[in-house]
């Protein structure tokens, strides 16, 4: 012990010097500057993923994406001379064109908040910019990111029935409040979240080939799935089995086994219907009126009211009254939002924004392929294409449509912009060369 005391200067001078060594090579040289942010980049885009299943509020989410992913890219942006090639090129320019004119829509709203419009843009800006330059660099691993999503969610899953159904009926539908709520809290939210990892557990499944492995995906597909039948959200529900759907009928796989799989399922969840009496349950959920529709007229009714070209703008709260019918009368709802992302753009941006917004949309899918690095995530974006139909909403903002449609839309870009940028670099061989062209003696005589 003794020895180790007298030693406490010397570790410390060490630690300090070791400090300092580092400071010095991060400030002078530039490729290790670059390497460390870009290493620290590509770690908080994993951390960021992972927040959205783990964290208990947005709050949470924004400050891991500051500290994250924010502050490593922002430091290569501002000490790296700019390229469009190594930023997204086309995908990012359209992005930004559409969270720029979102920022700017709170001038002309009711209620302007220029200061956090303007940390919104910095956000969106910097994640297409980001994700641009990990795929530049070749640090978007796009398995690792699809394993992080299965195991984060079936862990977190299995944890969030098991905290939850401890004290409520297996009826109830799944609405976490309190200390012990982790990840989302609203159960659209959660239907969604859980929708997406049980779908990228069914690619998984069909892709490999051992009966060990098939199993244990098998597994944390199973845990994966629990969430979404617990949150009795039907938008995410019906996305959910459309997006698979979709899969079977357009992905190349021997479909007899996934046939009798699914049967298997069905099966299942209708002897458990039956056997724990939720029948009724079921049936009234079914029945239960959202106000979609009266939300999405009067959405757009009052766009063309207001101002059809630039929209009702984003201000600090948005509130859309419809009026409500019951056995007890009529009544007038408040919704702060329009509950479908197209309309909303409407809404708020009007028609200039929802073309932007078309144009992001439709860029991205105009390079759908089923290339196997690719597939998940556009499975990805048509999962949450689809719930953002009845859910979502068109703010730039990091919350729950950030994993709905702007982290998707962003990872496919940057990896669509990164191998366009390696195709422009690809060096000419004699190979690609028309023999006519060679520089033969022939030739020159």
């Amino acid at each position: 012990m003794i020895k180790f005391i007298t030693k406490i200067p010397q570790i410390t001078y060490i630690i300090f010097a070791n400090i300092n060594g580092f400071n010095a090579r991060f400030i002078h040289n530039r490729e290790f500057r670059e390497s460390a942010l870009t290493n620290w980049a590509s770690l908080g885009l994993i951390v960021l993923i992972m927040a959205f299943f783990c964290a208990k509020n947005n709050s949470q989410i924004r400050w891991v994406y500051y500290l994250f992913f924010l502050l490593p890219i922002a430091g290569i942006i501002l000490t790296q001379p700019w390229r469009w090639d190594y930023y997204g090129g086309s995908f990012t320019k359209i992005a930004l064109l559409y969270g720029g004119f979102f920022a700017c829509s709170t001038f002309w709203s009711d209620s302007p908040d220029v200061y956090k419009r303007f940390i919104e843009f910095i956000c969106f800006s910097t994640w297409f910019c980001g994700s641009a330059w990990l795929a530049h660099k070749k640090k978007i691993d796009t398995r690792l990111i699809i394993n992080v999503l299965i195991y984060t969610g079936a862990a977190m899953a299995l944890f969030l029935i098991i905290i939850y159904y401890a004290e409520n009926s297996l009826i109830t539908r799944m609405w976490p409040q309190g200390w012990k709520r982790f990840g989302p809290s609203n159960p659209i939210d959660i239907g969604m979240y859980y929708s997406l990892t049980t779908l990228l557990c069914f690619i998984k499944l069909i892709d490999i080939c051992e009966t060990q492995n098939k199993t244990k995906v098998f597994l944390l597909m199973t845990m994966n799935l629990l969430p979404v039948i617990a949150s009795q959200s039907r938008g995410p529900i019906l996305s959910f089995l459309m997006t698979l759907v979709f899969i079977i009928l357009f992905y190349k796989f021997n479909k007899k086994y996934i046939c009798f799989l699914l049967l298997f399922i069905i099966l299942s969840l209708t002897f458990i219907i039956f056997s724990l009496s939720i029948y009724n349950t079921v049936l009234n959920r079914l029945s239960e009126n959202s106000f979609r529709k009266e939300i999405w007229i009067q959405s757009i009714s009052r766009t063309i009211e207001h101002n059809p070209l630039l929209g009702c703008g984003r201000g600090i709260k948005i509130n859309i009254p419809v009026e409500t019918k019951s056995l007890e009368g009529s009544s007038i709802l408040n919704f702060q939002g329009s509950h479908n992302q197209f309309v909303d753009a409407f809404y708020s941006l009007g028609t200039i924004g929802l073309i932007l917004f078309l144009a992001v949309f439709i860029n991205i899918f105009l390079h759908y392929t089923k290339a196997p690095d690719l597939f998940p995530f556009f499975i990805w974006l048509i999962l949450g294409t689809l719930c953002g139909l009845t859910v979502s909403s068109s703010n730039i903002d990091i919350r729950s449509n950030w994993m709905y449609f702007w982290i998707p839309t962003g990872l496919i870009g940057a990896i669509l912009s990164q191998k366009s940028f390696s195709r422009k670099l690809k060096p000419i061989s004699i190979v690609d060369i028309p023999p006519q062209h060679y520089n033969s003696p022939q030739n020159e005589s």
